[in-house]
């Protein structure tokens, strides 16, 4: 609102001035008068023509880069480089995605070194990985009378990662933690499950004998714990297509980002191109579309002997084959999302619905 009063302002300074000089040269009619106006006339179009020329030089720039979609104070920070030009009054860049507007930044400072960095403030882009991205640069008087665009496209990768609800997730995790099997971390021998005092062997560490037990024999003795157990959860993402599916994704990864992520073995991501491993890629969030079929032998066979945690926008009649499959060798808990406003969480001996805050239906 001060900047829009102080450009206001100064458009009316400017005119009165252009003005009072156009009267001044009239009303006296000598050299002096018309010289003073004609150079105020001139330094106005050289202002057009500073403006409008050195975008053709313009080159960009930016590194690859993480943002979260429809977030306001996410932004994507450019290198422009051109030649060497006085002052501009108005410049503005935009990035465009789809055809569509999401994002637009401003230069405040009138003077342009040859070299600068622009912050481009997102405020409607979509989740997902752009390789090529459209930047437009505009460039203008305070009239409106004259202006310039270019356009650029920039060959760099943007990952737009989901909009992350930390609220929600936070009350996901917590949920999914009373009822998770975490294998205990040994922060001491006590924390170890025992199993039996030995006599020392020579390739045993010292921190293992029992001192205890050694002061009321004549030898060194061993306390000998089972080995410490891996963890044997399993987190996956139920990527049908859906209504809810970017919700849905947002509020898994919302939740993942909260979770004790140790406790578990592997996590999966299942969608059009699937993914899994130890730890959850960034880049893998960007890339998750939804599938229409999915062929559950291929990926999920090896999975026995776990804890199975499968986190989907609802339920489906291919999502209960899934499960009904997994199920053959596995304990599965399905985490459903109802409504925008609740996530069930279902297992055969717990159950908990979580209100998520009254998302708005979509």
């Amino acid at each position: 609102m001060r900047q829009k009063l102080i450009t206001y302002i100064h458009n009316i300074a400017t005119i009165s001035v252009i003005l009072l000089f156009l009267v001044f040269g009239w009303v006296f009619n000598n050299q002096t008068g018309w010289g003073i106006f004609y150079t105020f006339l001139f330094f106005l179009l050289f202002e057009a023509i500073q403006i409008i020329f050195p975008l053709h030089s313009l080159k960009t720039s930016f590194h690859e880069q993480f943002v979260r979609a429809e977030d306001d104070t996410e932004f994507l920070r450019v290198n422009i480089k051109g030649k060497q030009f006085l002052w501009f009054p108005r410049f503005t860049a935009q990035i465009y995605q789809k055809g569509n507007l999401c994002g637009e930044g401003k230069i405040s400072s009138h003077n342009f070194k040859g070299r600068t960095s622009l912050k481009i403030y997102l405020y409607s882009i979509e989740r997902g990985f752009y390789p090529s991205n459209t930047l437009v640069f505009l460039s203008n008087d305070y009239f409106l009378m004259w202006e310039k665009s270019r356009v650029l496209n920039q060959q760099t990768n943007l990952y737009v990662m989901p909009h992350k609800f930390k609220k929600e997730g936070l009350l996901i995790a917590l949920a999914v933690e009373k009822i998770i099997k975490i294998p205990k971390q040994a922060a001491s021998l006590d924390s170890y499950e025992f199993k039996r005092y030995r006599d020392y062997q020579g390739t045993d560490s010292i921190k293992s004998i029992d001192w205890k037990k050694t002061a009321k024999s004549s030898k060194l003795i061993v306390r000998e714990n089972y080995p410490e157990q891996e963890p044997r959860n399993i987190l996956i993402f139920w990527g049908e297509n859906n209504v809810a599916f970017e919700y849905a994704v947002a509020l898994f990864y919302s939740m993942y980002e909260e979770i004790n992520q140790t406790a578990f073995e592997e996590f999966y991501l299942l969608g059009e191109t699937s993914f899994h491993g130890p730890q959850i890629e960034k880049k893998w969030m960007a890339f998750l579309d939804p599938f229409e079929d999915f062929e559950q032998t291929n990926l999920l066979s090896s999975i026995k002997d776990r804890n199975v945690f499968l986190f989907s926008a609802d339920d489906s009649p291919l999502q209960n084959q899934t499960i009904s499959f997994l199920k053959q060798h596995n304990e599965v808990v399905r985490l459903s999302l109802k409504n925008y406003k609740q996530l069930s969480i279902i297992s055969e001996h717990w159950t908990e619905n979580i209100n998520l805050g009254g998302q708005d239906e979509r």
